[in-house]
């Protein structure tokens, strides 16, 4: 669901398949990817209520969620242990690696030169 914030007013509401486990939310292209339980990623528009991405590709629960500072990536982390670096434009997946141990959560640095996991 969308939510105005100033009048705490539902403005839409994303029809799912499945439960939400994630979310992130960019905030100068205004992009919103959401991960479900039945490990899917997807990316909507929310200004114009449509869904702009969707990935299957992950065997276990996505457990972080983030946009690089330009847009252009998405990062998701998963218990499976893996990092997968999707292109937004080209809506491919262009990198994928495993970790030692499943990334809880990550985040960019501001200038996109670092990833960091727990």
């Amino acid at each position: 669901k969308l939510w105005n914030l100033q009048d705490c007013k539902r403005v839409h509401t994303i029809p799912l398949e499945a439960g939400v486990t994630k979310a992130a939310f960019h905030r100068e292209n205004e992009l919103l990817a959401v991960a479900n339980d039945q490990f899917e990623l997807m990316v909507f528009d929310p200004a114009r209520k449509c869904l702009v991405r969707r990935w299957a590709d992950a065997t276990a629960i996505i457990t972080g969620l983030a946009f690089s500072p330009d847009a252009r990536w998405l990062v998701s982390s998963s218990m499976d242990r893996t990092i997968r670096v999707y292109d937004l434009p080209s809506g491919s997946r262009i990198d994928q690696f495993v970790c030692e141990h499943a990334p809880t959560s990550l985040a960019f640095s501001p200038p996109r030169d670092f990833l960091a996991t727990p």
